[in-house]
């Protein structure tokens, strides 16, 4: 039965909810809870919805369009600002946000990606999958990630290292040895060794073929690799169409051929293997340990346990030097809205604002702000209402230690949001290079993680690094007005051991 007019705008009413102020839980629950309440009808006027707010959102997105929609908004609340003003002295106005305008605009689209998302996890458990099993089906009846986690933007970041060479030839050249996350690689003869930053190293035996997926897993389409694990990288993956291995503390090879045909030794320590459903939908994982070994032959669909066999490969192992992770802390990383961040300190500031040093604040921030993630990283700010003064300056700093890092070896990125720049940025007092970026009253840039690379600068033992933060003047009619500041700040840091005795 299709929707009665009144349902139909009582969806539209708790619709406009959200795109008016914000995809909280609350209001993503309550939609879900009437498209549940009133069936496939509901859902598919959701998607109907939701389609047309995409497409006025997409025509307010052009210049002339955007900047006639604020003056619109802007007359209509100046009109209302001065009908509720008329007891207030002359040249007195109200207090106003400073990104009051774009700050409901910017919200449709994430409020529309998460629509489709909703929407697509809904028609998914009513319609089903006549392959999918009735178990998983009922899996996906799980509340959806807020709006601002779903549309961020992170740069792709480094996580492997070619470290040695024989005879390799790629099919395309790598000039940065650097490797990046999703990069493909595919070597065409030869042989080739890669340190992960998780702390495992892979070499390659052409023809081969493979996807960085993570720091700490990949994807081998076809060929042979050899893997070692350093004993802090337990839970290294390597994937391919039939089987998934899991490491457990192992050195072990993975080979797969283009007809489907995958097999796993285990030379030492042991592995978890997990044969793909597309195998044999109720295969469980194999405990393998030195000495054993496993076969999946996709087109014949079987799986043979079968010994193992040693693989010349592992001489370029020999000189097994695996990348550590290095323990830098993100921005708010674990911690509660509101909390201070042991691990941030503000160092500098306006006199009148201190004292300093003292730790930042965790804040929710201003709500054009992507949301936060706890387990990943969060707003940082001077205060609790992440308010200050406009055309200020905050120095942020935090440490991390090198103590048994190889200097030469290190490398280390960091993905920063920031309200509204940087104005400098030191490694133990050297100026870091990086192309600076501002948002202001009228435009703000927080939906893209900005990547800035240190590359030198690094000294034994701890290790410094101050941001020094600008926070720029509010609107021109309140330009001494309060306003947001803060930052998120992410890191992807690595390095190999020192080979150095230490006495």
């Amino acid at each position: 039965m299709s929707l009665s007019k009144h349902e139909a705008d009582e969806l539209l009413d708790l619709l406009n909810d959200v795109w008016d102020h914000g995809a909280t839980a609350e209001r993503l629950q309550a939609i879900e809870d009437f498209v549940q309440r009133h069936g496939p009808d509901a859902g598919a006027k959701y998607l109907e919805l939701t389609a047309l707010n995409a497409d006025i959102a997409s025509s307010v997105s052009s210049a002339r369009a955007f900047t006639s929609a604020l003056s619109a908004i802007q007359a209509d609340d100046d009109a209302r600002a001065l009908s509720a003003d008329d007891h207030q002295p002359e040249g007195i106005r109200p207090h106003i946000n400073r990104r009051v305008w774009h700050s409901r605009l910017i919200p449709v689209g994430a409020s529309i990606a998460a629509a489709i998302v909703i929407a697509a996890g809904w028609f998914l458990m009513w319609r089903g999958d006549a392959n999918q099993p009735a178990r998983e089906i009922a899996s996906t009846k799980t509340r959806p990630p807020l709006a601002g986690q779903l549309i961020i933007e992170r740069p792709l970041q480094p996580v492997a290292c070619i470290v040695g060479e024989t005879d390799a030839i790629w099919s395309r050249e790598y000039s940065d040895k650097t490797l990046k996350q999703g990069q493909r690689l595919q070597l065409v003869s030869g042989v080739a060794q890669l340190s992960l930053a998780c702390g495992a190293d892979i070499v390659l035996q052409a023809p081969c073929q493979v996807t960085l997926v993570a720091d700490n897993r990949v994807e081998l389409t076809e060929g042979a690799l050899t893997a070692q694990v350093a004993d802090w990288a337990t839970g290294f993956v390597v994937e391919t169409k039939g089987l998934r291995v899991t490491d457990l503390g192992a050195r072990f090879t993975v080979a797969a051929d283009p007809t489907g045909v995958t097999e796993s030794h285990i030379l030492e320590g042991s592995v978890l293997a997990e044969p793909t459903k597309i195998v044999r939908p109720n295969s469980e994982s194999t405990l393998l340990s030195k000495g054993q070994a496993i076969r999946v032959n996709l087109p014949e669909s079987t799986i043979d346990l079968i010994a193992a066999k040693e693989t010349r490969l592992v001489e370029h192992l020999s000189s097994f030097r695996p990348l550590r992770p290095i323990e830098i802390w993100n921005t708010g990383l674990g911690q509660s809205v509101g909390s201070e961040d042991p691990r941030w300190m503000v160092v500098g500031g306006p006199p009148a604002n201190g004292p300093y040093p003292r730790p930042a604040i965790v804040t929710a921030g201003d709500p054009v702000y992507l949301d936060n993630m706890p387990d990943a990283s969060q707003w940082i700010s001077v205060s609790k209402d992440h308010m200050a003064g406009p055309d200020s300056t905050y120095t942020f700093e935090t440490r991390f230690d090198l103590t048994g890092y190889d200097l030469s070896t290190v490398r280390l990125v960091g993905l920063f949001l920031v309200d509204d720049a940087i104005n400098s940025l030191e490694l133990n007092g050297n100026a870091v290079p990086f192309e600076r970026w501002q948002s202001t009253w009228d435009y703000q840039d927080f939906q893209r993680f900005r990547a800035i690379e240190f590359n030198e600068g690094f000294i034994p033992g701890e290790n410094t690094v101050r941001v020094e933060l600008y926070n720029s003047p509010s609107r021109p009619e309140i330009p001494h007005v309060p306003n947001p500041v803060g930052m998120r700040v992410e890191w992807q840091a690595f390095g190999c051991e020192d080979p150095s005795p230490v006495y």
